[in-house]
């Protein structure tokens, strides 16, 4: 099911944080850096060019009650929840590499939570969706509220 009302602010949080790792770690056991907003799902908070995490957390506007697949692509791990549920468990330290998890959704709100860390190299993060019989999109900006 999906959560009453509408969420207050468009964006997502995002906590930053510094570190090396070679898995996501617990960030709540972690003092983040700073937090902020962000428009979107990206890399746009990252403190630098290695050795960070971002923690991405609201909600996402869904469209229809369907089955959602979820993908992230990252570089390195990335793991996304959706309602609390693991949906995509792309973790380790991997060039930019996808995976995909599925979820029935009902229309309306859901919490989300994408966990991300980068080491060493390049970096990507990208999540998208897809419902049966569309094509696979990213999630738009003004589908995200806080």
């Amino acid at each position: 099911p999906s959560r009453p009302g509408r969420p207050a602010s468009p964006g997502l949080r995002v906590r930053v944080y510094e570190g090396q790792w070679t898995r996501l770690p617990d960030f709540e056991a972690l003092v983040p850096l700073r937090t902020a907003v962000t428009p979107g799902l990206d890399l746009a908070a990252r403190p630098g060019e290695d050795d960070f995490g971002l923690v991405f957390e609201g909600f996402v506007n869904v469209p229809a009650d369907d089955i959602y697949t979820f993908t992230t692509t990252s570089d390195d791990g990335t793991r996304l929840f959706i309602d609390g549920q693991l949906v995509v468990d792309n973790d380790g330290q991997h060039a930019p590499q996808a995976a995909s998890g599925e979820i029935a959704l009902a229309r309306g709100w859901h919490a989300l939570r994408l966990e991300f860390f980068e080491a060493r190299g390049g970096e990507a993060l990208s999540v998208e969706w897809q419902r049966p019989g569309r094509p696979r999109e990213p999630i738009q900006e003004g589908r995200l509220r806080h």
